[in-house]
């Protein structure tokens, strides 16, 4: 049976009513559950913590220090693990922070295909303010590009416990579901709508 991690977090952009869900996937071997999900989330952590400057005053990030293990063929829950708690985000970017659904994007490239395509994730960054944001139509500036080129790949730095992130393709109809190591982090550069998104 293969399996991988869910961690899940929220961020709260001052301000506005609803926080963003963030939902990240790693592997499931390589140490004890408890360890594992504590890695998942501290190196979420890490992620946004390097951003912390760029990000609006006043957010916060709140993990979810119960992390799922997901059979990746299925969907089923198969077991759950209690992160340790990372410490807290001091946010200060300054501006007023972009509508909610006005968000950066990171691209994730694995070596798996499924169905004949190369199989991709990405993660939608909310929190951006309207001073890191350029031109018309608008873009995120070059200090949230740079930000962002340094806050990626700590999301693939060991902090403890060595392991990958993952992306899932879910199952569907006759296609079961797929979960592959991620090899590269693009940052789109323009904005993203987030319009919907599935837990």
């Amino acid at each position: 049976m293969a399996t991988f991690l869910r961690a899940r977090s929220t961020f709260q952009v001052l301000g506005q009513s609803t926080p963003a869900l963030i939902t990240t996937y790693w592997d499931s071997a390589g140490g004890t559950g408890v360890a594992l999900a504590t890695e998942a989330q501290a190196r979420v952590r890490a992620f946004f913590n390097s951003l912390a400057g760029t990000l609006a005053s006043g957010s916060q990030w709140s993990p979810n220090l119960v992390v799922d293990e997901i059979e990746e063929t299925t969907g089923a829950l198969v077991n759950q693990y209690a992160a340790s708690a990372p410490a807290a985000i001091v946010f200060s970017g300054s501006g007023d922070a972009l509508p909610l659904f006005t968000q950066g994007l990171v691209r994730y490239g694995t070596a798996s295909f499924i169905g004949g395509r190369r199989l991709q994730g990405r993660m939608f960054v909310p929190g951006f303010t309207e001073t890191g944001s350029t031109g018309n139509p608008a873009a995120p500036s070059s200090v949230v590009a740079s930000a962002m080129a340094t806050a990626m790949p700590l999301l693939g730095t060991t902090i403890v416990t060595p392991m990958s992130q993952r992306v899932w393709h879910r199952p569907g109809g006759a296609t079961p579901g797929l979960s592959a190591p991620v090899i590269t982090r693009q940052f789109a550069p323009t904005w993203s709508i987030l319009k919907s998104r599935r837990t």
